[in-house]
């Protein structure tokens, strides 16, 4: 019995060990849990998987982006910029879920920098965390026009079929063919856009045919057009219309004829002569004296002077015969217009004001024009232009007006029948400088790469790691002296990167912090690279004393570019232009170029 009672106590013991280590464990595992749950919800949230993912394209129709993230996210705290700039809102889906959606379509053929700033969580402690993503969205090519290039005998209501590398809007598309017939663009596929004529072209005829792409921004609520971007010429084909039965070419073509070029018809066989004139006309009606040739295949037709400015037509009736007695079943019409008024095609005015004509110019063309404000120069008429070349540049931020009087005349057409005025304004004064571009290799590198284009200015190639070779290392962030050398975690400053450039070329510091100084070195042709913030990390102060006892005065998201050029007056420049190693070559508002530079006010020269 005793023995039994052991056994049950010595059960009981070992039972209640058991339960108080179970307990134990169970009351570490929560505490421990608990822990990191704190821990997760105090803690900046990181990027668990990005969709599309870094680097692939998105669909410009569809750009939505969606980021997951390993613990809950303030979405209303997330600020979002982008490069080039688009508009997002910022939407929660659950809490470890945000989606990016741009508020537009997005062009083709982009690489876009997106940058998350202030991430958050529900009780994150001190400042949030920044993340950049990259995503591209695909170029937009014409692979293919059917019928193609050099096409021949296309019939005259020929639909013609493109395929794109993308999705397709006909808005965006329009098509310019010489000579000119209006084409109907549709959509037939997702891909693929019809151009189908609005008239039927012309039998016998060459045409050229240039497809141009026009992207554009729509609101993806109202789907209404917000902005156009420039017009890309995608593709150039050319092609032949059937030729009539027994005829291979014929000539003149087009609008603006010489009224005095000869008609030519050239048939695929010998002719009977006889039968061929007899079925000829020629509407208005002009007197012709033909000329046979080529074994009696090429008739040429020289003629009295013909009517400016008037539409032409050559008619082969059927019945007309071959030598051999082929015969010609249906009538056969060729259609060409004459010369008419001098007409203007174009006009351009950038160093010099240059008109484009229809046709060729009379040498007394030039004096029909005149410019104001007046302006000493010399006016030059060659071939079908006419040009417009100061003595001096044209001044800055002025509306200038150009005149052509009526009865400026052309060589074989009418005069001008009225006077015409075309208008330009020159832009501000702008200095843009050649500065070579370098992207920064690696997170922090930005102040070595903008150091490299200054030396590539002035002709010395250099790597970065060549470079922080010769400005040495300064320690880590936090600890080290970047005025002494360069720190692989956050950067280097101004006598650091003087001393290291300075064993290639001579360098000078801009301690003033004054606009001024910088215009005058660029305006002098000398591009400066300058220290600031990247405009888009909070700029929070993250300053330091290092162990040598130094104050290290720092910014989150210290940052360097090149000033490149400038727009508007010396005195007040409006644009800055920049090579900045993050974003690439853009401008920027004066005003938010000083409010980046403002955090330190140092730039450099390179002599």
């Amino acid at each position: 019995m005793d023995n039994f009672l052991f056994a049950i106590k010595s059960f009981e013991m070992r039972t209640n060990r058991i339960l108080i280590a179970v307990s134990l464990v169970f009351w570490i595992g929560a505490f421990y849990g608990g822990w990191q749950m704190a821990a997760k919800f105090t803690a900046v949230p990181q990027i668990r998987k990005i969709v599309p993912n870094q680097g692939e394209t998105i669909n410009p129709l569809a750009p939505d982006m969606h980021i997951y993230f390993d613990a809950p996210v303030r979405a209303g705290a997330l600020q979002v910029h982008s490069f080039p700039e688009i508009d997002f809102t910022v939407q929660a889906s659950g809490m470890t879920h945000i989606i990016l959606s741009p508020k537009t379509t997005i062009p083709t053929g982009e690489h876009y920098m997106v940058y998350l700033a202030n991430i958050e969580g529900p009780f994150t402690r001190g400042y949030g965390g920044e993340q950049l993503l990259e995503i591209m969205t695909p170029e937009t090519a014409v692979t293919e026009i059917v019928p193609g290039d050099n096409a021949q005998n296309i019939p005259d209501t020929q639909s013609f079929i493109i395929r794109a590398t993308t999705e397709v809007d006909p808005q965006e598309w329009s098509v310019k063919i010489e000579p000119p017939v209006a084409m109907i663009i549709t959509k037939d596929g997702p891909k693929t856009l019809r151009m189908t004529p609005n008239e039927p072209f012309r039998q016998s005829t060459s045409y050229t045919m240039t497809v141009f792409h026009t992207p554009t921004m729509v609101d993806r609520l109202t789907r209404v057009s917000v902005k156009q971007l420039d017009q890309n010429k995608k593709m150039t084909i050319r092609f032949s219309t059937a030729r009539a039965a027994f005829v291979s070419a014929l000539l003149p073509e087009g609008n603006v004829v010489r009224p005095d070029a000869d008609i030519r018809i050239t048939f695929e066989e010998p002719m009977d002569k006889t039968a061929v004139m007899n079925h000829l006309s020629i509407t208005p009606s002009v007197a012709v004296y033909p000329v046979w040739s080529d074994g009696d295949k090429t008739l040429s037709l020289s003629h009295d002077t013909l009517v400016k400015d008037t539409d032409y037509t050559v008619k082969l009736s059927r019945g007309l015969t071959t030598a051999k007695g082929g015969r010609l079943e249906k009538d056969v019409e060729f259609h060409f217009h004459t010369a008419g008024p001098l007409r203007v095609t174009n006009f351009s005015a950038t160093a010099s004001a240059q008109l484009t004509f229809d046709q060729d110019i009379a040498a007394s063309v030039v004096n029909h024009l005149s410019v104001r404000p007046e302006v000493a120069g010399k006016t030059v008429a060659k071939d079908n232009t006419l040009t417009f070349i100061p003595d001096t540049s044209f001044l800055p931020e002025t509306a200038y007006t150009v005149t052509l009087t009526r009865g400026a005349e052309s060589v074989f057409g009418l005069p001008t029948a009225v006077d015409q005025t075309f208008t330009f304004t020159t832009p501000p004064n702008q200095i843009l400088l050649s500065v070579p571009f370098y992207k920064q290799q690696s997170w922090f590198t930005c102040n070595i790469s903008a150091a490299r284009m200054l030396l590539a200015f002035r002709g010395t190639e250099v790597s970065e790691a060549d470079l922080i070779h010769a400005i040495g290392l300064g320690g880590k962030r936090g600890t080290g002296n970047p005025y002494k050398g360069y720190i692989d975690d956050y950067g280097t400053y101004w006598d650091a990167i003087a001393r290291g450039v300075s064993t290639y070329r001579a360098t000078r510091l801009i301690t003033s912090g004054k606009l001024s100084d910088i215009i005058a070195e660029v305006k002098k042709g000398n591009p400066v690279m300058t220290w600031g913030q990247n405009g888009w990390s909070d700029p929070h102060d993250i300053s330091w004393t290092s162990t040598d006892g130094t104050f290290i005065k720092a910014v989150n998201g210290m940052h360097s570019a090149v000033v490149r050029g400038y727009w508007g007056p010396d005195a007040n420049p409006t644009k800055i232009f920049l090579n900045d190693p993050w974003r690439g070559q853009y401008e920027i508002a004066t005003s938010e170029f000083m409010r980046r530079w403002g955090y330190y006010g140092m730039a450099m020269v390179v002599e």
